[in-house]
């Protein structure tokens, strides 16, 4: 579930990267077939030393993932991770585009883990994404979302290796990204519902009811910040509900038990 959540926000961060370039995303399939197997030409014929040629190699990248997402095809999530990882090569680590390019760099390596479970790609993801962070200075407007999406890369390796420390971070980092918005900022309520998450993750694993009281209340703090059409809403009200059940059970209050049934009825 958390899962599901965080590629809700990691889309719309994506979506904001390449909006600052190309509108790929708007376009029909033909047009995005056309657009990846004409580019490579531009790429081709731009050498290393020219100053246009990482944007060349980005829209490109933009362009395969867009058309993995359309088709599936293994080929092109593989193209735009060696394309990228070139446009970003060639770029010093002062260029103002470093970091959108990492953080989406992060996120594809992710995608290909989905795809295909290799922790090699979630431990790079997460280091990219590291560095991301570290060249984001505290003014930056996606700083909030590059910690957010380090935060989850290194929940998903807890999930995956079982290695506390990892959500430890996890929930330091999302707990951090959260404190940098505001609450009419529209990423805020999954930045919440995923902190109580993983609030609750912790609590199953050491028992502290400090933590089953956090996730309780962010859980709540989120499904109050979504309207009733949001989409991910229902997600929310299950993983509050989930809280409150397990607070139930640690306190023994019927009145969190009414609540999680309630919100089960919602979902």
């Amino acid at each position: 579930m958390i899962g599901e959540m965080r590629l809700k926000l990691t889309e719309q961060v994506d979506g904001d990267a390449l909006a600052m370039t190309m509108d790929i995303l708007d376009e029909n399939q033909a047009d995005l077939l056309d657009t990846v197997e004409n580019r490579p030409s531009t790429v081709d014929f731009t050498g290393d030393a020219d100053s246009s040629k990482p944007a060349h190699l980005f829209n490109l990248s933009t362009a395969q993932q867009s058309r993995f997402e359309r088709l599936g095809d293994l080929s092109d999530l593989e193209n735009a991770i060696s394309n990228l990882e070139k446009a970003i090569s060639l770029v010093e680590d002062g260029h103002p585009d470093k970091p959108v390019r990492l953080s989406m760099l992060a996120r594809i390596y992710e995608k290909r883990f989905d795809r295909l479970g290799d922790v090699s790609d979630i431990e790079n993801s997460i280091s990219t994404a590291e560095k991301a962070v570290e060249l984001t200075d505290d003014t930056h407007p996606h700083k909030a979302r590059f910690i957010y999406n380090l935060g989850i890369a290194q929940y998903r390796r807890f999930l995956r290796l079982g290695n506390f420390s990892d959500l430890e971070k996890a929930l330091s980092n999302t707990e951090m990204a959260s404190n940098l918005i505001d609450n009419g900022d529209p990423p805020k309520k999954v930045y919440l519902a995923s902190l109580g998450a993983i609030q609750q993750a912790r609590f199953r694993h050491i028992g502290d009811l400090s933590d089953l009281e956090s996730a309780v209340s962010n859980g709540a703090r989120a499904v109050e910040l979504a309207d009733d059409e949001h989409p991910d809403k229902p997600m929310y009200l299950v993983t509050l509900a989930a809280s409150q059940e397990f607070r139930f059970e640690r306190l023994g209050d019927v009145t969190d038990l009414d609540n999680a049934t309630e919100y089960d009825k919602g979902n």
